[in-house]
């Protein structure tokens, strides 16, 4: 969100991303890139079969693809009104297709072309994502549900392709959160219209959500395939791996605000961060560590008592835990479950003082 390089700027004049560079030929758009892969690059499985009916097939999921995406789009940024119910609509019948089109090959397998991942999957991946987090937050809608939730019954084969994808390590690896998708979807959108603030408050961790011990995830799906104890290491190596430089970053909670001002409230590149209490934040950081690594019964007396001896920038050290327990992206920093006890983690720091 905020200003791109110069050489940037020279390859891609519109400022937008994805861009490639493939033996020297600059690609700047995302299914052009993919084609180009898919064509070139030969010694793995294809993406898109060869049988002239399959073909066929592909295109019109692709269509249905594009007509999500626009139904998809039509709801979330629809404020409320006479307008929102008809989009409504408009996106669960758009979504309805999709499931039967999974259903027509659900004998064979989970994808939308049957057992085996497709380009098709590739492109329907990053929009089912966000339409299923984003509509969660701003509209309270659910159609990837936990287990014996309503939303499996609603639409099973929508939720099996999730459950197919999310075993698959290429995916887990750049899969991301309802909370980070929430919060980078309105930069980029001009806004979404908000109609469901209880839902919204819950994964903002403001209902308690992100408050130690945590407890299953209930809007949001559990990532079934992370244990605990990895998903706390994964935390610990990330702060210990850039220390000094994430302690001054956080400290940019007690700073003054960037300017010029960007259009994502969570991203703010140009500010500037109280260098002052970087000290005080990197002990706390260091608690963190050490409760991620161990846990935070044991240290609650001690983390109190550098709590207290850090009392004349109280107010500044929390105001940073604040600012890094906010923008803790997935995957930019770490997967969901090392995100969630990261951010519970950081708010048990900031309840000592």
């Amino acid at each position: 969100y905020g200003k791109k390089p110069a050489e940037f700027n020279r390859m891609q004049p519109s400022g937008q991303i994805p861009v490639a560079i493939i033996d020297g030929e600059v690609f700047r758009q995302s299914n052009d890139i993919i084609f180009h892969l898919e064509e070139n690059f030969e010694g793995h499985p294809a993406l898109v079969p060869d049988d002239d009916l399959l073909r066929s097939n592909v295109n019109q999921l692709l269509r249905l693809e594009r007509e999500f995406f626009g139904a998809w789009l039509g709801w979330l940024t629809a404020r409320g009104g006479p307008g929102s119910g008809g989009r409504r609509v408009a996106f669960e019948n758009s979504l309805q297709r999709v499931e039967e089109a999974l259903g027509a090959t659900a004998e064979q397998g989970p994808y939308f072309l049957g057992a085996e991942v497709s380009l098709v999957d590739i492109m329907f991946a990053p929009f089912l994502e966000r339409a299923a987090a984003s509509l969660v937050y701003f509209k309270g809608f659910t159609f990837r549900g936990a287990e014996d939730s309503v939303a499996r019954e609603d639409y099973p084969n929508v939720n099996k392709w999730f459950d197919a994808m999310e075993s698959r390590p290429a995916y887990q690896g750049t899969k991301s959160d309802y909370y980070t998708h929430a919060h980078d979807l309105p930069p980029q959108l001009g806004g979404c219209g908000l109609e469901a603030q209880a839902y919204a408050d819950s994964l903002d961790g403001k209902s308690g959500d992100w408050n130690l011990p945590l407890s299953p995830g209930s809007l949001e799906p559990d990532w079934g395939w992370y244990d605990e104890g990895a998903a706390r290491r994964e935390a610990a190596e990330r702060l210990v791996h850039n220390h000094a430089a994430i302690a001054r970053f956080a400290a940019r909670g007690a700073g003054k605000q960037g300017m010029p001002p960007v259009m994502a409230p969570l991203a703010d590149p140009n500010a500037v961060p109280d260098d002052s209490v970087v000290p005080a934040v990197d002990v706390m950081l260091r608690w963190v560590c050490h409760a991620l690594l161990s846990d935070t019964g044991p240290l609650d007396d001690s983390v109190g008592q550098s709590a207290a001896s850090l009392a004349g920038v109280s107010d500044e050290v929390v105001a940073s835990l604040t600012y890094l327990k906010d923008r803790v992206g997935v995957p930019r920093d770490m997967q969901l479950p090392a995100a969630r006890q990261l951010r519970g983690h950081l708010l048990w720091a900031s309840g000592k003082f």
